[in-house]
């Protein structure tokens, strides 16, 4: 049976019982350095706690509530042709110790079914060290595993687009993602405004 994973809300209360518990078994004279040290534990867990939560509570914040979302994506126009966008990609993305995984060429796909569109590619990128990082968190941010980088006509305008990394952190509650998602994110809007 697979259990539930609780929610940030769940530990924090549970903690807060268990220094609650504790704190009533304090004795009136002389406390034990055993006890102390557990008020000191439960007390930084709880104050950890407490900083996921704020730091989850912003994510979802910048994620807004409606379906245009600037906290969501990051997009740009670039000022070259579609092509040369994506060469600025490639070479952006191994210049900031990234690698290109597969570039999916979306308007040839579709075209072999028959169906139009402008050029689309999405380049996947990837850096072994932050992949690794996260998949310790949790097996399942493979599902946003690697990051995007999509280079697109649209009104005869050249775009560059890529999901936030800080987005993740609302997908994923009471996971601690530490600050791996800003650094990736810092990186991927790095490689994008190099296109523009």
């Amino acid at each position: 049976m697979v259990s539930r994973v609780k929610t940030i809300d769940e530990q924090i209360l549970e903690v807060e019982a268990q220094l609650a518990e504790v704190r009533s078994r304090l004795p009136a004279h002389s406390l034990k350095v055993s006890m102390a040290m557990e008020i000191d534990e439960l007390e930084d867990k709880l104050d950890q706690l407490r900083a996921q939560k704020m730091r989850e509570e912003e994510a979802a914040k910048a994620m807004g509530s409606t379906g245009q979302n600037p906290a969501f994506d990051y997009t740009v126009e670039s000022s070259k042709g579609f092509d040369a966008a994506v060469d600025a990609v490639t070479q952006a993305t191994a210049a900031n110790g990234f690698r290109v995984q597969h570039i999916h060429d979306v308007q040839a796909t579709l075209a072999e079914k028959g169906l139009t569109r402008e050029p689309m590619k999405i380049i996947e990128v990837c850096n072994a060290k932050y992949a690794h990082q996260m998949l310790q968190v949790d097996p399942l941010i493979s599902l946003m595993m690697p990051c995007r980088v999509t280079v697109y006509v649209q009104d005869g305008k050249t775009l560059v687009s890529t999901m936030r990394p800080s987005a993740i952190a609302g997908f994923f509650p009471g996971r601690d993602l530490g600050d791996v998602p800003q650094q990736v994110e810092k990186t991927l809007l790095a490689i994008v405004d190099a296109a523009r």
